[in-house]
Order: structure tokens, then C-alpha cells, then sequence
């Protein structure tokens, strides 16, 4: 990128560093921006092409930064400050670190000593290494004093003292996704590897794995990793938390009033981390559902808290999202206090606003399961007029219609099989391959071939092409007709001769069922028809079809 980018820093290239730094920062700006970059706001940084590098930082909005190397004159921040910036300076101190550079030494030997007394303590108040709150670590700066030691973690105390624990802990990460367990392992998880108590143990990891998620999600939610990948983070962090759960002892839980405090206590960090702000990378409502369905609380706390993010849904000016995780969190309240039917009568009052399908997969997943055929047909009819939101969703509308497939193999009956294919209807062409399957299995070759020619699809390249040709040919014959006539209609040699290959194709259906009479028949009139077109005559006969 530039002559001083090195893989290894000598005093000489530091110094022309820091002068080149100094020439377009202020110092008090080389301070704010250590400042920023020493609290992890920096949140993605990456190079491109030889001399830029394009960073993200968090200082109340998201400030893009594009840092020119070649001229640093020539860099750019989205915060549209005259010249240079704090938040440029953030990303330069981040792209030094990535370079290799001991940033800390680097600022203490060059941007500190030749700045202005006010300028050096801002600088040395972010060298300090005093963790930013999690709660604010996306929106201040570092901290002005070095916090006394961080007590560990032990039983007792409650689960708000874990919590403001965990932010000093580990209050920001700035490693790779690749580390993050790990980290979360050692700054958290470990201190509860001793307790004897097998209960209250794993209600402080599940505590501790929540707290994870929040910091997974704060640090990842705009970085330069892939969705997936993260996604694929998140979700190890989720199926840990579910197995603590299930290895939780639930009827010991309601004999132990210390423990069904801190189990208790679950459902309330879920609504504060999950549903309380922005979109997120973590499934919260997956999450809320867990625990709320297997930690033993009150009737009188699920009425309390459905009454609370109902009325939470329904408050001005909040984010669409955020409203239907806040009604799907309660309705599923309604299902634990009143079932199935119930709730879908509480969503049913939510009509006018859009909700996703996939919100409710839950169900569907949990009833195919346990094969709980009725509940799982409740829920699969409620969704079936919603799915025109998901259709182009991908493996989520795969996802339903193939639980309709299940339910069908679970509970064969006439009225199922209707609304199955009914609902199979509904979501084409998307839904072709599943429907033509489902048809076979069902020896339905009529109706199979009917779905070829309304969508115009090749029959003869479905991988079920030679079982239906085989079982009922005949049923071929209109697929076939309609292709030969649209290739004639292209009226050159080239669709002529696609063509003749569909007529050779129907004299073996023809041939096949029995009705040899027939393609005499069909070839006489398509001749009469055509009479004019002597180049289809010819590659009719080229091909064989007429003599």
C-alpha cells in the first residue's frame, strides 16, 4: 500500500509514520481516534485494491471511512468533517495493528509526546485499558479511570451481579470470529468448572452463554464476515444454551428457591438482550420459547409478561421487526396458558400487520417431532395464506410445504391429502419439484403430466420421466402435442428439428399404448395442417417420421 507499510516496523519507518500521521491529523484528533480504536468501535476493516483501506466505525452512527495511503489527503468519512477526523484516525490505528504494528508502543513513543498536554491525557486515559461498559460499548468512548479488580464470578448474589460481572469481564471482543468461543470460555464460562453445585453451575453458564450472545451479537452484527459463518458462531452459542437447559433438573428447580431465582432470571435477560433494540443475529424468539416453555414459572409471571410485550408491541414508532418478534413472544405465552387455538385467535388480532412465516417454524419442527399430527395441521393452515410473504424464501418455503409432506405420511386421510396438495398449488412454480415428487408418490401420472403442461416443463428430463412412461403412457400425449406445436410455431430449421424429436417421441407413446392408428392419424392431419411448410416436411422426413 504504502513505503510505510512493512511486515516489519523498524524505528526509522515508525518515525516516518508518525510524521506522515501528524502532517494530517490534529493532535487532539490522533487522540480521539486512539480513544475510539481502543474501546473496539472499530468494527470492520478490510483492504482494497493497494492503497485503501475501508473501515466502519460506531461513534453514535455508523461512520464509513475510506483511508487513502497513497495521499491521506485524499481519504473520505461519511461523517463529512471538514479534513481530517477522529474516525479516520480509528481505522488508520486499526489497519497499523492488522499490519503488524505494536499500536499501544507506537502512540506512546509517537502520538502522545509531540501532542498537547489536554491531547496526551485523552490519549493516556485510552492506553489505560479500562474496559468500556457493555452496555455502551458501541456508543462511548474508553473510560476514564482503570476499574479496581473484577471480582469472579461465584453462587450467590443473584443473577444481576453475574451480569454487571460479565460486562467487566469481557466488556468488547476484537478478535476473530474464529476465537470467540474460546474467549468466552476463558473470561466466562471457566469460573463455574469448580462449583460442586451441579444446578446452580449450569444456570450460571446459560447466564454467561446469554451474555455471550448479546457480545457475539454487538460485535459481529456489521462486520466483514459472512452471514453464514456467523450465523454458524450464534448457533453453537444456542445449542449449548439448549443443552444446559435439558440437562437442568426442573422439578429440583422448584424446591430450590436460590436456583429458580437465577432460572427465573432467564426470562428476563431474554427480553432485555433480545427484544428491547435492533435487529440481531441471534434467534431471540427460538431462545424466549426455550426457556419460557421448560424453566417452571408462575401462571401469574406468563400473564405478566405476555401483558408486557403485547403492550410492548404496540408502542409507537417501533421498528416493524422488532413489533412481530414482540407479538410472536407473546403469543407464544398464550399457547403455554391456552394452547394452540388460543394463540392463533391472538394472532388473528394482529391481522393488519405482516408477519413472516418463518417466525412460527418453531411449531412446525416441534410437532413433527412429536409427531403431534392435529397440533402441526393447526399451525400448517394458519400460515397457508401467509406464505405468499415467503415465497421466494427459499428453503423456508421448502421447509413448510415439506411439512405438509410429513403430515401426510403421519395422518393419510383423504382430507389431508386434499389440503396438501392444495397448499402445494398455492406456492407455484416455486413449488414444482416438491409437487411433481409428491404426485409420483402418489401414482397421481395424470395429474403430473397436467402440472408439466401448464408450466411448460420438459417431462422426458424429470428423473420420474420413465417410471410414468412406463406406467401410463397415454397420459404423455398432451405434454408431447403441446411441445411439437410450440417448436413448429419458432418457424425455422433450427426449432423444426426440435420438433421431430417430439414427434419421434410420441410415435413411441403412441406405440406404448396401443394406439398405432392414432399417430397415423395425428401425422396426417399435422401434414394437412402444415401443408405449406416444405422445410418441416423435410426434416419430417429426414427424421424419419413420414416416408
Amino acid at each position: 500500500m504504502s513505503v510505510f507499510l512493512k511486515e516489519s516496523w523498524t524505528e526509522m519507518d515508525q518515525r516516518k509514520m508518525a510524521a506522515q500521521l501528524r502532517g494530517f491529523l490534529l493532535p487532539p484528533v490522533i487522540a480521539e481516534g486512539y480513544g475510539i480504536y481502543g474501546s473496539g468501535r472499530v468494527l470492520i476493516g478490510e483492504s482494497k485494491g493497494k492503497h485503501t483501506f475501508n473501515a466502519v466505525v460506531m461513534d453514535g452512527d455508523m461512520e464509513e471511512t475510506a483511508i487513502r495511503f497513497d495521499f491521506l489527503p485524499h481519504s473520505r468519512c461519511s461523517c463529512r468533517a471538514k479534513g481530517s477526523c477522529k474516525h479516520m484516525a480509528a481505522a488508520i490505528f486499526l489497519f497499523l495493528r492488522q499490519e503488524g504494528l505494536d499500536v499501544e508502543s507506537f502512540v506512546k513513543e509517537y502520538g502522545v509526546e509531540k501532542t498537547t498536554p489536554s491531547a496526551k491525557a485523552a490519549a493516556a486515559r485510552s492506553l489505560s485499558g479500562s474496559p468500556v461498559s457493555a452496555g455502551r460499548a458501541g456508543m462511548s468512548g474508553a473510560s476514564g479511570a482503570k476499574p479496581d479488580a473484577v471480582e469472579t464470578p461465584a453462587p450467590g448474589g443473584g443473577f444481576r451481579k453475574w451480569h454487571r460481572q460479565f460486562e467487566q469481564l469481557l466488556p468488547v471482543y476484537r478478535g476473530g470470529k474464529e476465537h470467540f468461543l474460546q474467549t468466552v470460555h476463558y473470561h466466562l464460562l471457566r469460573h463455574a468448572e469448580d462449583w460442586p453445585d451441579m444446578q446452580l453451575k449450569a444456570l450460571y453458564r446459560m447466564h454467561a452463554l446469554l451474555y455471550a450472545m448479546r457480545l457475539a451479537d454487538r460485535t459481529f452484527a456489521f462486520s466483514a464476515f459472512g452471514y453464514y459463518d456467523i450465523r454458524e458462531l450464534t448457533d453453537q452459542l444456542i445449542v449449548s444454551f439448549a443443552e444446559e437447559l435439558r440437562g437442568t433438573d426442573r422439578e429440583g428447580l422448584t424446591i430450590r428457591e436460590d436456583c429458580l431465582a437465577y432460572a427465573r432470571g432467564l426470562g428476563v435477560v431474554i427480553a432485555e438482550y433480545g427484544f428491547a433494540g435492533r435487529q440481531s443475529l441471534i434467534r431471540w424468539l427460538f431462545i424466549f420459547r426455550l426457556v419460557w416453555t421448560n424453566i417452571p414459572f408462575e401462571p401469574e409471571q406468563r400473564k405478566r409478561e405476555r401483558e408486557r410485550m403485547e403492550e410492548a408491541a404496540n408502542e409507537p414508532g417501533l421498528d416493524g421487526e422488532l413489533r412481530v418478534l414482540r407479538i410472536a413472544a407473546a403469543a407464544h405465552l398464550v399457547v403455554l396458558e391456552g394452547g394452540d387455538p388460543a394463540a392463533l385467535v391472538f394472532l388473528e388480532g394482529f391481522s393488519g400487520i405482516s408477519m413472516p412465516p418463518y417466525l412460527f417454524y418453531d411449531y412446525l419442527e416441534l410437532y413433527t417431532e412429536i409427531r403431534h399430527w392435529s397440533r402441526l395441521h393447526l399451525w400448517l393452515a394458519w400460515l397457508r395464506p401467509r406464505m405468499a410473504y415467503d415465497q421466494n424464501g427459499g428453503m423456508g418455503s421448502r421447509y413448510y410445504l415439506d411439512c405438509w409432506r410429513k403430515l401426510v405420511q403421519g395422518e393419510t386421510t383423504d382430507e389431508r391429502r386434499k389440503d396438501m396438495l392444495e397448499a402445494m398449488k398455492d406456492a407455484l412454480p416455486y413449488s414444482f419439484d416438491l409437487y411433481a415428487e409428491v404426485l409420483i408418490e402418489m401414482e397421481d401420472y395424470r395429474r403430473w403430466a397436467d402440472l408439466h403442461i401448464a408450466l411448460r416443463e420438459a417431462p422426458n428430463e424429470s428423473s420420474h420421466y420413465s417410471k410414468v412412461e412406463a406406467k401410463a403412457p397415454q397420459v404423455l400425449l398432451p405434454v408431447f402435442h403441446q411441445s411439437v406445436e410450440r417448436w413448429i410455431l419458432g418457424k425455422n430449421r433450427d426449432s423444426y428439428r426440435e420438433a421431430v424429436r417430439g414427434m419421434r417421441q410420441l410415435e413411441k407413446l403412441y406405440r406404448k399404448a396401443k394406439m398405432p392408428e392414432r399417430w397415423r392419424e395425428y401425422t396426417g392431419q399435422l401434414l394437412e395442417r402444415y401443408s405449406r411448410m416444405r422445410a418441416l416436411h423435410e426434416e419430417m422426413r429426414k427424421g424419419g417420421v413420414i416416408r
